[in-house]
């Protein structure tokens, strides 16, 4: 017997992922990036399909407590790692939550980790506030707007020469091209 006359096939809603979900979905993906993995890999890795990972990714699914077991020893990490102050998750603005799933924002993490001077890390911090600053108002930066962050943090003071040795041995921006 044929199914053909079944009538329509009811719509199911796909359901709202939870905050937990998407927190811990963030932190599998944030250090999958770290480990220098794509989805592909870390599915054949668990044994899993690169479409299962997006989803977990995401928070469209939810994972059971032997998969975060899983998923930490594959990642190196202990399995409370993915649950780190939970607490705070639905404190926390959704714009945050999309901005830390970037992977410029992992890159960004992963390089920054590497810097061990705190001088270097402090500056660093500092020029990036200053760009936000900057990027707040409706102009763009541009070239000569980076070249005054430049001078500004090499005229910031005696306190650490190093910092300022460290800065005149960058290389100079390119102007951005439009």
């Amino acid at each position: 017997m044929s199914n053909d006359n079944c009538g329509p096939i009811p719509h199911v809603p796909l359901r709202k992922p939870s905050a937990v979900d998407v927190t811990i979905g963030a932190r599998v993906r944030l250090r999958r990036r770290m480990v220098g993995l794509t989805q592909k890999a870390f599915g054949d890795m668990t044994s899993i399909s690169p479409q299962q990972v997006h989803k977990y990714e995401n928070g469209m699914s939810t994972m059971s407590g032997a998969r975060i077991a899983h998923f930490a020893k594959a990642l190196k990490v202990p399995p409370s790692y993915f649950f780190e102050d939970l607490g705070f998750v639905d404190e926390l603005p959704s714009e945050l939550l999309t901005f830390l799933a970037r992977p410029e924002t992992a890159q960004m993490i992963v390089t920054f980790s590497r810097i061990k001077e705190p001088a270097t890390r402090k500056l660093i911090v500092d020029m990036v506030q200053k760009l936000a600053m900057a990027d707040a108002v409706p102009s763009s930066p541009s070239a000569d707007d980076f070249s005054s962050l430049r001078a500004a943090a090499l005229n910031s003071g005696p306190e650490d020469v190093q910092t300022s040795e460290t800065v005149s041995s960058m290389p100079k921006l390119a102007p951005i091209s439009r």
